[in-house]
């Protein structure tokens, strides 16, 4: 071409359009529907020939009329955004040129939204440019949301496989018991409830009894090891037995066992439950054809008693109980009225 010769006229029909811009409209200045390509057409209900029918325009200005928003869209070489008003989640943006002084040309896509309206529309690759990258990006869209199913479902593996290393780590192998791990771990958040007003502190209160068996040597040197594993299994069922959910039952050495009981504030609920526990226990545990027969002495603290409780005061306190308990013939409930040790606050008043 040569000078100043005018360019090549372009002619498109309906099917060139069609297959080039399969997601295409045609609207005319008055809004009306003209034409579409074969993917605008299954977002566009029935006979409805209106534009507004179907969408919402959300840019260039959502609150101007149609024909307004499409040229000042095709003026100003602005993108239009729109929303189907069947499909919330869907929405198109694109590109309008104005064709003739009563059409224009739209050109939309789904970007971002285009997982929904693939979902929503039922569309596949046919619905799509033969040179679009749709379909790549549904690929890896699909792609991407497996790898996030499976890196969910490995967290979910590995955070039962944790909390099972804890419980595990905090577990007394023998007895099913909590260990002694776990019991400061139970007793530490069992003293972080009481912190507060006073109001809260008491009615956080709980019990700390220690126990300790009696006469388990001789169970050990006349039927030996095994027998006396059975004897603290035993004792194990009983102490899971009579104890609550919210409470918790450790051994904490060979024959040395401490309660958590969360509420228990009363001596007499205390003392009750307390020889309960050492009539079970004293039942004969069968082993090899023989029995074995244990008893158990008890000291409790209550937290309510301090001024500040430490878990030291009150296994120190409860384990003073148990030992005037053996002193005092075995077989025996010691529960001391108030705490026998100086708060921490006391002792540095004392100072």
């Amino acid at each position: 071409m040569k000078g100043n010769a005018a360019p090549a006229r372009l002619v498109l029909n309906s099917e060139m359009l069609s297959l080039l811009l399969p997601m295409h409209l045609l609207v005319s200045a008055q809004g009306l529907v003209l034409g579409a390509g074969p993917t605008a057409r299954k977002m566009l209900s029935g006979d409805r020939r209106l534009l507004s029918d179907d969408f919402v325009v959300t840019r260039p200005a959502g609150n101007l009329p149609v024909a307004q928003a499409l040229a000042l869209a095709a003026q100003g070489d602005d993108r239009i955004e729109m929303r189907m008003t069947g499909s919330e989640q869907v929405r198109l943006r694109g590109r309008v040129v104005r064709l003739t002084d009563d059409m224009f040309l739209l050109n939309v896509g789904f970007g971002i939204s285009l997982p929904e309206a693939v979902g929503v529309l039922r569309l596949n690759d046919a619905d799509f440019p033969a040179g679009g990258l749709a379909m790549e990006y549904m690929f890896l869209y699909e792609a991407n949301r497996e790898v996030m199913r499976e890196l969910s479902h490995f967290n979910l593996l590995l955070n039962d496989a944790r909390c099972e290393a804890e419980i595990r780590a905090q577990t007394d192998s023998l007895t099913g018991l909590r260990n002694r791990r776990g019991l400061e771990i139970a007793l530490d958040m069992a003293l972080d409830a009481t912190r507060g007003c006073e109001e809260a502190r008491i009615g956080a209160g709980f019990a700390v009894m220690q126990l300790d068996l009696d006469h388990f040597k001789e169970v050990n040197d006349l039927h030996g090891h095994a027998a006396g594993d059975e004897v603290l299994r035993h004792v194990g069922h009983v102490l899971g037995e009579v104890t609550r959910d919210s409470d918790i039952a450790a051994r904490v050495g060979g024959d040395e066992f401490v309660l958590i009981l969360h509420g228990v504030t009363k001596h007499a609920s205390l003392r009750r439950l307390g020889q309960r526990i050492i009539g079970k226990i004293m039942k004969p545990v069968e082993f090899d054809g023989g029995c074995c027969h244990v008893s158990a002495s008890i000291g409790a603290a209550i937290s309510i008693n301090y001024e500040n409780p430490t878990a030291e005061q009150l296994l120190a306190d409860a384990d003073a109980a148990l030992y005037s308990s053996k002193r005092n013939g075995r077989g025996k409930v010691t529960i001391p009225a108030r705490s026998s040790r100086p708060t921490s606050s006391s002792a540095l008043a004392a100072k």
